[in-house]
């Protein structure tokens, strides 16, 4: 909402804050940004290309400060519940980033039997690197 819009001049927004179980305020935002390119009418290299220009994925390397607050802000991938017991997360987080934004569209049930295998191939090569 500043005049140097980092993002693009907004045109509508909509939050909401919930509480976790300490206390620690956290936001859901929407924003949406105008004369942005729009998802189905434009080009989907194009959607992508916008989305990578404002959105990243990395751990700062030059300010060790930020580096241990996002370190410290990171979703482990297990933890121990109260019996003592170590516990997986069900959801496979973190996952690695990728490197640029994908539009994922559903597919045909034909396709999808071999995409569903290959996908898990990839993500038990993924885990095990």
């Amino acid at each position: 909402m500043a005049e140097e819009a980092p993002l693009g001049r907004i045109g509508d927004l909509f939050y909401r804050v919930e509480y976790q179980q300490r206390g620690s305020p956290h936001i859901h935002m929407l924003i949406w940004l105008e004369n942005a390119p729009v998802f189905g009418v434009n080009d989907d290299e194009e959607v992508t290309a916008f989305i990578d220009s404002i959105i990243t994925c990395s751990k700062p390397s030059d300010d060790p400060t930020l580096l241990q607050l996002v370190s410290r802000q990171m979703h482990r991938h297990s933890h121990t519940c109260r019996k003592g017991t170590k516990v997986e997360c069900r959801y496979n987080y973190p996952q690695p980033p990728m490197r640029c934004t994908r539009i994922l569209c559903p597919i045909d049930g034909e396709t999808q039997t071999s995409a569903v295998a290959e996908h898990n191939a990839c993500w038990k090569s993924v885990q095990q690197h």
